[in-house]
C-alpha cells in the first residue's frame, strides 16, 4: 500500500515502513508520523489530537480491506473545516 502526504509532495511505502503513530508535533499541531529507514516523516499535521487519531485508524482500516497484490493507495487527508 502507498501513504501520499497531505501536502501531496511525498509518497510512502507501507511495506517499507517501520512505524505509523499520530502524537504531537508543535504545541497544538499533532501529526502522523512514518518511521522508514531510520528516518522520521511527518505525513500529515492537525489542530487537534482526535483529528491525527481518526486518520491513524483510516489508515489500519484501509489496510485490512486492501486486496493483497492490488495497488492500494491512501491519501492522507487535509484538515477537516
Amino acid at each position: 500500500m502507498i501513504i501520499v502526504s497531505q501536502d501531496r509532495d511525498e509518497i510512502f511505502n507501507m511495506d517499507q515502513a517501520e512505524k505509523i503513530e499520530c502524537g504531537q508535533y508543535l504545541p497544538g499541531i499533532y501529526g502522523i508520523f512514518i518511521t522508514h529507514g531510520g528516518k522520521h516523516d511527518i505525513a500529515g499535521k492537525y489542530t487537534k489530537h482526535e483529528s491525527a487519531e481518526k486518520v491513524l485508524k483510516k489508515i489500519i482500516t484501509t489496510y485490512k480491506d486492501r486486496i493483497p497484490d492490488e495497488n492500494t493507495v491512501f491519501y492522507i487527508p487535509k484538515e477537516e473545516e
